[in-house]
């Protein structure tokens, strides 16, 4: 039973991560595939962006209290005082666990997790046989929750966009009372939205929204990661297809010789690197090592031809360290500079 952090999303600069394989359904959107072909084609279409820095959120202790008298009520999202409960208060973050349900809101307020487990549990049997929400679905319900909902706690900036990126389904078990009979059951459904600025995706985990329902169609968790950010004078120069590939191929982490189904995915726009938002593409690899175990690695390698430092860039930080060494690599293959052939 799942009652910490529900959604399963990392971002690993340099890690590797073995998971036993799941039985995992989803689907992306047209919006998320369009994202990725602009990727493949152009990496970023433009020549320069405007460099952005973010704002301070409002505090956790402050947000908790909001979050709280907003969701008091509620047949799903509650955070109901009658009952027993209990806040924990720590230096990174605040933690609220209720009867059934449970919130924490971290660092400055801006990145927040809820949810009633207990209500998800209680229903998986419902309905989860019958038929998942669709694509469709989860984008209107989605969209609907997060703009009526949360629209005190997320603010769509001018010139943002929210973003749809794909679905997922959580696969539970359901037995009958004397536990001789278990069967698998859909247990809730997954809405994942992201953001665009002036028309650039964020990537990385820089901008997120993670909303799930129930199998009868009701929320009962939100996720979310969102900074209000403040434009700059400076403008960061974007670097060319062929200076980003090459960049690809020097940051990029290599991959295991038994690495087997490599597949790589291209998403480029802006990072948000915890202090600057700037320039970069982010490069999914995952392949199976053995039966049942796979790895996935993830690199966001940037993709200005200047770049503001101070943030918390892993491969920025090797970019100034060592320049820019050129290495073939499964993703890119041979990459040479005109003066190294």
């Amino acid at each position: 039973m799942k009652r910490a952090i529900f959604f399963l999303i990392s971002v690993f600069l340099f890690v590797n991560v073995y998971a036993e394989k799941l039985d995992v359904k989803g689907q992306i959107s047209d919006e998320l595939k369009q994202i990725q072909k602009d990727s493949e084609d152009y990496r970023i279409n433009r020549d320069s962006v405007k460099l952005m820095v973010r704002k301070n959120g409002s505090g956790k202790e402050f947000v908790t209290q909001k979050l709280i008298e907003k969701f008091k009520t509620g047949d799903t999202i509650n955070t109901k005082t009658s009952g027993n409960w209990e806040m924990n208060l720590k230096d990174d973050f605040n933690s609220v666990v209720g009867d059934g349900w449970d919130l924490t809101v971290f660092g400055d307020g801006t990145r927040v997790n809820y949810r009633n487990w207990k209500y998800a549990q209680e229903n998986k049997a419902k309905y989860g046989k019958a038929k998942e929400m669709s694509l469709n679905e989860l984008k209107t319900a989605g969209e609907r929750f997060i703009k009526e909902e949360l629209k005190d706690f997320v603010k769509i900036g001018v010139g943002e966009e929210l973003i749809f990126m794909q679905s997922k389904y959580e696969v539970d078990g359901v037995g009958t009372a004397d536990g001789t009979f278990v069967d698998e059951t859909l247990a809730s459904n997954i809405a994942y939205f992201g953001r665009k600025k002036d028309g650039l995706m964020f990537v990385g985990n820089s901008s997120m929204i993670i909303i799930e329902f129930s199998n009868d169609r009701k929320p009962v968790s939100f996720y979310y990661k969102w900074k209000d950010y403040e434009e700059l004078e400076d403008n960061i120069e974007v670097a060319s297809r062929e200076e980003i590939d090459y960049r690809i191929s020097s940051f990029s982490s290599m991959n295991f010789g038994n690495v087997k189904n490599l597949d790589v995915k291209l998403f480029c726009g802006i990072y948000d690197d915890s202090q600057f938002v700037q320039p970069a593409c982010e490069i999914k690899q995952n392949g199976e090592i053995s039966d049942g175990e796979f790895v996935g690695i993830i690199n966001i390698i940037p993709a200005g031809k200047n770049h503001a430092e101070g943030g918390n860039w892993g491969e920025l930080k090797m970019l100034n360290s060592y320049g820019e060494i050129c290495r073939e690599s499964d993703i890119t293959g041979e990459i040479f500079p005109e003066n190294e052939k």
